[in-house]
């Protein structure tokens, strides 16, 4: 998990904790500075304060959360809702997401398709301009 994707998950689990816990009567603070250890076991502790309804809607939602994460992941410019460009060598069997890309500066038969179709052709990102 990059950092703005971690500066966001941090963000949304503190918003949706602030909601719960005010309907609860329950609290947690976590702290950015902490370490994740101590982050997460202050969170299952606060966790473990709630009943099972509310424990159940947070699975539901941290679940979420992290499926979309890993989409994101996966294919980042799919998860926002874009069709996007990507650029691909008819041998090649990766897709870039750039055509400046520095590793395809010396090919020829470049061609521009969407992301999906390239997914669907069973290619993968590029390590120098598809993360």
């Amino acid at each position: 998990m990059n950092r703005k994707s971690l500066a966001a998950f941090v963000l949304l689990t503190c918003c949706l904790m602030a909601f719960t816990a005010l309907a609860a009567g329950v609290s947690v603070t976590l702290k950015s500075g902490d370490p994740v250890s101590r982050q997460a076991a202050a969170f299952e502790k606060y966790l473990a304060q709630l009943d099972q309804q509310q424990r159940s809607q947070w699975t539901e939602a941290l679940q979420g959360i992290l499926r979309e994460e890993e989409l994101a992941s996966i294919m980042p410019f799919a998860a926002q809702g874009e069709v996007r460009a990507v650029y691909i060598v008819t041998s090649g069997e990766i897709y870039h997401s750039s055509r400046g890309c520095s590793t395809l500066s010396r090919s020829k038969n470049v061609k521009e398709i969407s992301l999906d179709d390239a997914i669907s052709m069973g290619r993968r990102p590029c390590k120098v301009c598809g993360k």
